[in-house]
């Protein structure tokens, strides 16, 4: 990630505060009141271990650069690591369920974007603290990256579903970089000339063209000019 100043590391430090008291310990995993958008789960309440909000604290615990906190992000991310489907003759190849509590064969349906989503967020992790990781903890998140790059690829999706589209190729791209595989660094470029094409038929994004979505793809253009 860019280098914060010292206003920005202090705001995000007590940020990441607030995250600490919602750990559990015993499933390595942040513990949060459920919620939903109304679709995907078939949860109705309670407490949940969501994977992407997990996820996200390993990232932020790495991004701290606080080594008492490296310890904490490695056993998330092990544990993260530990729920992707990794069977390439599974319907579900690549992809997380959204909670620990409902795995993919409860979901209704699961949602494909968690490749993106989970794998644009270890990549961040392999790229920027990569170096931080034990042998065999960064060859596990290199391999969950290709699976969900494969996943990505498998499915598809077209330029007019316009945050996904960008996300996934972010991931291909990066983790054709990042792998040394030409297949997602081929597909990266092509998915992205679509977008690119499909975008400036259309004078903007189509999806939605709402300020919610419109963040999304902001911040997924400027992963790719950070990282790409």
């Amino acid at each position: 990630m860019p280098k914060m100043n010292e206003w920005e590391r202090e705001l995000f430090l007590k940020q990441l505060d607030k995250l600490h008291g919602r750990f559990d310990q015993r499933e390595n995993m942040l513990k949060l009141p459920f919620s939903s958008p109304g679709y995907h789960t078939t949860l109705t309440g309670g407490e949940v271990h969501p994977t992407r909000q997990s996820l996200e604290y390993a990232v932020a615990l790495y991004d701290a650069e606080i080594p008492e906190l490296e310890k904490r992000a490695a056993a998330v991310l092990d544990k993260i690591l530990s729920l992707q489907d990794t069977d390439p003759e599974s319907k579900t190849y690549g992809i997380w369920s959204w909670f620990l509590e409902e795995p993919l064969s409860m979901m209704s349906p699961p949602d494909w974007n968690w490749a993106d989503f989970c794998g644009a967020m270890l990549l961040e992790i392999l790229l920027d603290h990569g170096h931080k990781l034990p042998p065999e903890l960064l060859s596990r998140v290199r391999t969950a990256v290709a699976h969900a790059s494969r996943s990505i690829i498998r499915r598809n999706v077209g330029p007019e579903y316009t945050n996904i589209a960008i996300m996934g190729t972010f991931v291909t791209l990066t983790a054709g970089q990042a792998l040394g595989n030409a297949e997602f660094t081929n597909y990266g470029k092509g998915r992205l000339r679509r977008f690119y094409d499909h975008t400036m038929q259309h004078d903007g994004f189509t999806e939605y063209n709402s300020p919610t979505y419109t963040l999304v793809a902001i911040r997924e253009l400027g992963r790719i000019l950070t990282y790409v």
